[in-house]
């Protein structure tokens, strides 16, 4: 994969713009790595993002260069049809991603506390300046709502849309229910962690570890095979 091609991929140029201090090749090869997770195993259908379509598709430019110098080892992965959700950021920019600050994403480890104090500083109409003045709960006019649609029930999402665009409810009403219904969604999943031991998880990943390395060596085995590369 040459160097070029990596530097014009869209969500490199928007990350080393975002963070000029950090690029390094951890930012820029990343769609290579993601194409060594995914070959290494033979993986032909992926589970991906809409932003991360790009990166599929330089891993199938991946296979087919190869299978042009040396066979068709390697099937052209391609992705899971399906509704993938991104989640906005909660400061309206974006999706959310760890990688731009903790004020910006809800973890699913976050206690409800934390939960509550987020969403009370998430981004919202900037059109509303008062309580009395309708909203304008769309994805376009409010982050918050938008929020609404990954989280809260459809007959939820009626009733405070309904409320916004007559002003019978403000956006700090709108904000509690949206952390009310965040923390419906990740309570379970971090009491189910919070069950987990350290020994549970040490043998989770072993499990997968080894799963994994047989996959993994036998592929290795047959690359080396079809370039010529032995190892005695």
């Amino acid at each position: 994969m040459p160097l070029g091609e990596l530097l014009r991929c869209p969500t490199f140029k928007e990350k080393a713009k975002k963070h000029p201090d950090h690029v390094h090749y951890g930012l820029s090869g990343y769609p290579v790595l993601m194409a060594a997770d995914i070959l290494i195993h033979k993986g032909e259908l992926v589970s991906v993002g809409e932003d991360q379509l790009v990166h599929l598709e330089m891993a199938r430019a991946i296979v087919r260069r190869f299978s042009a110098h040396y066979g068709p080892l390697f099937p052209e992965p391609k992705p899971v049809e399906n509704q993938s959700a991104r989640v906005p950021s909660l400061t309206g920019e974006g999706k959310m991603s760890k990688s731009d600050g903790k004020g910006t994403t809800i973890s699913l480890k976050d206690p409800k506390e934390v939960i509550e104090q987020k969403v009370k500083r998430a981004y919202s109409d900037p059109l509303r300046t008062h309580k009395v003045k309708p909203g304008h709960p769309t994805r376009t006019g409010c982050n918050v709502f938008h929020l609404h649609e990954y989280f809260s029930e459809p007959e939820e999402q009626q009733s405070i849309q309904t409320g916004c665009q007559t002003a019978e409810i403000g956006c700090v009403a709108c904000k509690q229910m949206l952390a009310t219904s965040i923390e419906r969604t990740v309570a379970p999943i971090r009491q189910t962690y919070e069950q987990l031991t350290d020994a549970d998880i040490h043998d989770l990943l072993l499990m997968g570890k080894e799963k994994a390395k047989v996959s993994a060596q036998q592929t290795i085995q047959e690359v080396r095979e079809a370039i010529g590369f032995y190892m005695y």
